[in-house]
C-alpha cells in the first residue's frame, strides 16, 4: 500500500502544475506563473525524497533487505519531472497564442 502512494505522490506536482499554472494564466489567481513553476519543481524535488522514504521504509518493514528497488524511484521520478516541463510548455505556448 505505501508503495502505491509513493507512486502518487510523484504526480502531485505535475497536477498542482496544470490546475493552478491555468488558473494562473487565465488570470483567474494573482500568482506570477514564474512562482508556480518553481514550486511545481521544489515540491517534485520533495515528492521524491518523500516517496524514496516511503518504499524504503514498505521494504524494510516487509522483512526486506535489499532496496535497490526503490532507486527506480528516482528515475521514474526523472520521467514525471520531463512530463512537468512539457505541461509548463504547453501552458506558454498556449497563452502566446491566446495572447497574439
Amino acid at each position: 500500500m505505501l508503495t502505491i502512494i509513493a507512486f502518487l505522490l510523484l504526480f502531485i506536482p505535475t497536477v498542482f502544475q496544470y490546475k493552478i499554472g491555468a488558473k494562473c494564466l487565465n488570470k483567474k489567481i494573482n500568482i506570477k506563473f514564474y512562482l508556480v513553476c518553481i514550486i511545481s519543481f521544489v515540491l517534485q524535488f520533495l515528492m521524491t525524497i518523500l516517496s524514496f522514504a516511503l518504499i524504503v521504509y514498505s521494504i524494510t518493514n516487509s522483512g526486506g533487505k535489499c532496496a535497490t528497488g526503490a532507486v527506480g524511484i528516482f528515475f521514474f521520478s526523472f520521467l514525471i519531472a520531463i512530463i512537468l516541463l512539457f505541461v509548463i510548455l504547453l501552458q506558454i505556448t498556449n497563452r502566446k497564442k491566446i495572447d497574439s
